[in-house]
């Protein structure tokens, strides 16, 4: 499976990425809006995450874990590629639309992100090595900040590991 932000499709919905790649169909959701996830299947997926440009570089994943607050974090988005220097301010965070209210996030700095980048892996990255921490899910143009699902959240919510690159 993949995981993707849970205001993005439907259920039973096949995606295909802007690049017409075709990602699978959506196989489970977590109750939008209180967790803003789904699950994509379908296909084979490999442990890496695709960061830089638009077209990606796919970079392998060494684990997982729940983010710390001050340490510094990259998403790499569809619209806005990989951006990185995110300083993570708050584990507890909560994010209200019109939807209503999803909890317990992830809120960090962000001055770049924007619509489009919903479902990226939030991750930490040192010397190479690359470590997912969460799925990132929006932002907040006028407060400066984005909002991420913990690792944990999703482990938890649908029950899986983490593949990791080779």
């Amino acid at each position: 499976f993949m995981v993707t932000a849970g205001h993005c499709f439907t259920l039973g919905e096949s995606i295909r990425g802007g690049t017409g790649i075709d990602w699978g169909t959506v196989t489970d959701r977590a109750g939008f809006p209180a967790k803003d996830m789904e699950l994509i299947g379908g296909k084979t997926y490999s442990g890496f995450i695709d960061v830089g440009d638009h077209v990606g570089t796919g970079v392998d994943i060494e684990g997982a874990g729940d983010p710390l607050v001050s340490a510094n974090y990259c998403v790499s988005g569809f619209e806005t590629d990989e951006s990185c220097g995110h300083e993570a301010l708050a584990l507890n965070a909560q994010a209200c639309g019109e939807a209503g209210c999803t909890n317990n996030l992830v809120r960090a700095t962000d001055e770049v992100t924007d619509v489009g980048d919903s479902g990226a892996p939030f991750y930490f990255k040192t010397n190479g090595h690359y470590y997912l921490r969460g799925l990132y899910i929006g932002f907040s143009a006028a407060n400066g900040v984005l909002d991420a699902h913990k690792w944990s959240t999703v482990r938890d919510t649908f029950d899986v590991t983490i593949v990791t690159g080779s």
